[in-house]
């Protein structure tokens, strides 16, 4: 028989420690602050306690951290958060995709980056009244939030605070707020309403962009600068006010804006100088026409006072069936007609002596350009390329008799009477041809 070494029992114990130690599960509470407890209990998460939330594990970097209660990520399905607590931290309730509502408490006056990012199934929430900021990523893609009442005091919306929130329908911005960050709004395919409140001046790149259901928007008084694709592919709005205030409109803003055929303004001048980041910046490129205090623009005259007219200014605009530029002007920018389906008839001054390169592109219906000046000035104007319209068109002069009366006194002066009889018939010859004249291209 065999001897059972002292090493045997040894090893035998400890196996039958190791079988008889519980099976590790997740922790149903803990720690989440200095003061603050947390409890899972049948889908509640219960937080009480006093001071801020601190949901970063030691040894962890904030904003790749996870909460104590990750792992019950999928099980939990509303939180209750106690009067005492100030704060939620950043990605406190990142992941809890089955989260459906959340109560928080008045003392509660800070949100972290990322709370409630990818709370798919958040349907309720009330923020209360001491929230000023809203950081960047705090609703991302919470996918089923359909309504939500901001806090009076809200100043900052963060950057892709409510991005990606398909069933958002329904929010009202506070006049407290004075910042929207990028992407703030935008996939919100349900939002049928905004109303900007009038302390923004700058629209971030893509705040709106995809909010393919937007069909009434309110811009604010104050505003100077729209962002890249600020509001790209809301193929429901049809139609826009744009105060004067505006200075500069970017890349995109209004691209893919399908249904937009009504763009308000009140003042000539200041639209003229909007600076245009490419040619779907302007709204008009949609197929809208442009409304001066309630009045459709057809023929078009830009008085004196107007000291610039930007590239792209009237480009696309629908209705458009004359132009008349004033006196002064030495140049055409570029693209400031392109693509005006209806216009027909355009009056340059004799100050011109520029046409930029696409200035009248895609005009179809050009026929008829009108020259304020003598013709040694027309034979002197440089044409850009891309304004094949304005080749095919047929020129006149405003004032037919000014050729005769320019040239005729300096050379019956020098001539002999005969030669005054030939000059006299040239002359005669030369008016009725430009009074008859059907040709294409310059006298």
């Amino acid at each position: 028989m065999k001897r059972i070494t002292p090493l045997f029992y040894l090893s035998f114990l400890l196996l039958m420690v190791f079988v008889c130690l519980p099976v590790p599960g997740h922790a149903e509470s803990g720690t989440c602050g200095e003061n603050i407890t947390w409890t899972y209990e049948k889908g509640g998460l219960f937080i009480s306690g006093t001071g801020e939330m601190d949901t970063t594990p030691p040894g962890h970097i904030a904003g790749a951290t996870r909460a104590p209660w990750y792992d019950l990520r999928d099980k939990i399905t509303y939180v209750v958060i106690e009067p005492g607590i100030t704060s939620i931290s950043s990605y406190a309730f990142w992941h809890c995709h089955a989260l459906i509502t959340v109560t928080i408490p008045d003392t509660v006056t800070t949100i972290g980056e990322s709370a409630f990012n990818e709370c798919w199934a958040l349907e309720n929430i009330q923020l209360p009244s001491g929230i000023t900021e809203i950081p960047k990523k705090a609703f991302t893609y919470c996918t089923s939030l359909a309504q939500l009442t901001l806090p009076e005091n809200l100043k900052t919306i963060g950057d892709s605070a409510f991005q990606g929130c398909q069933k958002l329908s329904d929010i009202v911005l506070p006049q407290t707020l004075h910042s929207i960050g990028a992407h703030a709004f935008s996939g919100c395919a349900s939002l049928t309403e905004i109303v900007i409140p009038d302390a923004i001046t700058y629209i971030s790149d893509y705040a709106f962009c995809g909010c393919s259901a937007l069909h009434a928007l309110t811009l604010p008084a104050n505003l100077q600068d729209i962002g890249t694709f600020a509001f790209s592919s809301c193929n429901s709005l049809p139609t826009l006010t744009l105060p004067p205030t505006v200075t500069k409109i970017e890349w995109n803003a209004f691209g893919g804006c399908s249904a937009l055929r009504k763009v308000f303004i009140s003042d000539l001048a200041a639209w003229c100088r909007i600076s245009y980041g490419d040619s779907q910046s302007n709204p008009l490129l949609n197929g809208a026409s442009l409304y001066l205090n309630g009045e459709m623009i057809t023929d078009l005259v830009i008085p004196e006072e107007v000291t610039r007219i930007n590239a792209l200014a009237f480009a696309g605009c629908r209705g458009l069936r004359s132009v008349t530029l004033p006196e002064g002007r030495t140049s055409i920018p570029a693209y400031a007609f392109k693509c005006c389906p209806d216009l027909t008839t355009v009056t340059i001054p004799s100050t011109v002596t520029e046409i930029q390169s696409l200035a009248f592109y895609q005009c179809p219906k050009l026929t008829t350009v009108i020259f304020c000046g003598k013709m040694q000035q027309l034979s002197q104007i440089q044409i850009g390329e891309g304004n094949d319209p304005l080749l095919t068109a047929t020129w006149t002069l405003s004032d037919p008799l000014a050729i005769v009366r320019d040239v005729a006194p300096k050379a019956i002066r020098n001539a002999s009477i005969v030669q005054c009889v030939v000059l006299g018939i040239q002359l005669l010859i030369a008016f009725f041809v430009i009074l008859r004249s059907k040709r294409s291209g310059f006298f």
